[in-house]
C-alpha cells in the first residue's frame, strides 16, 4: 500500500510529470513537461539523421548503394521529422483536432516504412538465396498493409498494432540470419534489443513519467546502432580506399583537398538539374585542375573544367589581364 502511494504521481507534488492512465481504446494526454520531452527527444536527431543519410549517399559506389542510401536515409529522417511535427502540433495546437488526428496517423504509418527502409541496405546489398530475395518486396507489402490498418483502425486495437510492429521488425531478420555473410549481425541484434526494450515504455503512458520520451530515446539508440552497422559493413570501403591513397603531404590544406576530391561531384541533389552550374561543382573542378600533374587525387569523371564558372565566381576581365 505504501509503495503504491509512493508510485502514484497523481497524489504527490510531482503530479505535473504524468497524467492518469486512459483506457486501451483512448489516447493518453501528456502533461506540459511530457509534451516538451516528446518533442525534444526526436527533434534533436533530425539534423544528425539528415547528415548521416548524406554521408551514406556520398560514400555510395554503385547504383544499388545509392538507392539503398536514399531509401534508408529518407526513412530515418522521416521518422524523426514526422514525430517531431506531430508532437509539436499535439502540444501547441491541440485545438486543431483534425490536423492532430491526421498527423498521429501519419506518425504511426511512418514507423512501418521506417522498418522497411532500415532493412533496405541489408536486403539490397547482400547475396540472398532464391526464396530470401523475395523479402525485398515482401517487407514493403507488409508496410503497406500496416498503413491501411492504421487508416481504418487507428487507436482501436493498440495491442494488435504493437504486435504488427514486432512481427515486421523481426520477420526480415530471419532472412539475414540465413545469409552466408553475417557481418554486422551483432549490431543488428543489439539495435533490435533496444527497440524491444523501449516498447516497455511505449506501453507505459500513465504508469511511468515521461514514458513516451524514454521510448523515443530507445528508438534513437536502436537507430544509431543500426546506422553504424550499415555504415561499417556496406559503405566503409569508400573511406578505406581514400585512406590508403597518397597521403605524403600531411598539411591541413592537402588533407582537405584529398577529402574534397574524394566526394562524388554529383552528390548534391540539385546537380542533376539542367542548370546545375553550382559553385560547389565548379570549385571542386577547379581544385581538380589545380592538383592535376602534382600527384593529387583525381575526382570521378573525365576531363577538367567541364563546368563553367557560375556568375559571381567567374574572374573579371581586368583580373585576367592583370594576371
Amino acid at each position: 500500500m505504501l509503495v503504491s502511494r509512493l508510485l502514484d504521481f497523481q497524489k504527490t507534488r510531482y503530479a505535473r510529470f504524468m497524467n492518469h492512465r486512459v483506457p486501451s481504446n483512448c489516447r493518453y494526454q501528456p502533461t506540459e513537461y511530457e509534451h516538451a520531452a516528446n518533442c525534444a527527444t526526436h527533434a534533436f536527431w533530425i539534423l544528425p539523421s539528415i547528415l548521416g543519410s548524406s554521408i551514406l549517399y556520398i560514400l555510395s559506389d554503385d547504383q544499388w548503394e545509392t538507392i539503398s542510401a536514399w531509401i534508408y536515409g529518407f526513412g530515418l529522417s522521416s521518422l524523426f521529422i514526422v514525430s517531431t511535427i506531430f508532437h509539436t502540433i499535439s502540444w501547441k495546437k491541440r485545438h486543431l483536432r483534425t490536423v492532430e488526428h491526421c498527423l498521429h496517423m501519419f506518425d504511426r504509418m511512418v514507423i512501418y516504412f521506417f522498418i522497411a527502409a532500415s532493412y533496405a541496405p541489408w536486403l539490397n546489398l547482400r547475396e540472398l538465396g532464391p526464396w530470401a530475395s523475395h523479402m525485398r518486396w515482401i517487407i514493403w507489402i507488409m508496410a503497406s498493409i500496416g498503413t491501411v490498418y492504421v487508416f481504418f483502425f487507428h487507436e482501436r486495437y493498440k495491442l494488435v498494432e504493437l504486435v504488427c510492429y514486432v512481427i515486421m521488425g523481426f520477420f526480415p531478420a530471419l532472412v539475414i540470419l540465413s545469409m552466408p555473410n553475417r557481418d554486422g549481425l551483432l549490431e543488428l541484434v543489439a539495435g533490435g534489443f533496444f527497440y524491444c526494450l523501449g516498447m516497455v515504455f511505449f506501453k507505459s503512458d500513465g504508469r511511468i513519467p515521461f514514458a513516451h520520451a524514454i521510448w523515443h530515446l530507445f528508438v534513437a539508440i536502436g537507430a544509431g546502432i543500426h546506422y553504424y552497422a550499415i555504415w561499417r559493413q556496406r559503405f566503409q570501403s569508400t573511406v578505406t580506399d581514400w585512406a590508403v591513397g597518397d597521403r605524403s603531404d600531411h598539411s591541413l590544406g592537402a588533407s582537405l583537398t584529398h577529402l574534397a576530391l574524394s566526394i562524388p561531384r554529383d552528390w548534391a541533389p540539385w546537380s542533376h538539374a539542367p542548370l546545375a552550374m553550382t559553385p560547389w561543382v565548379w570549385l571542386l573542378e577547379s581544385l581538380e585542375c589545380a592538383t592535376e600533374g602534382t600527384g593529387g587525387v583525381r575526382m570521378r569523371g573525365e576531363g577538367c573544367g567541364d563546368t563553367p564558372a557560375p556568375p559571381g565566381l567567374a574572374p573579371k576581365s581586368s583580373q585576367i589581364l592583370s594576371a
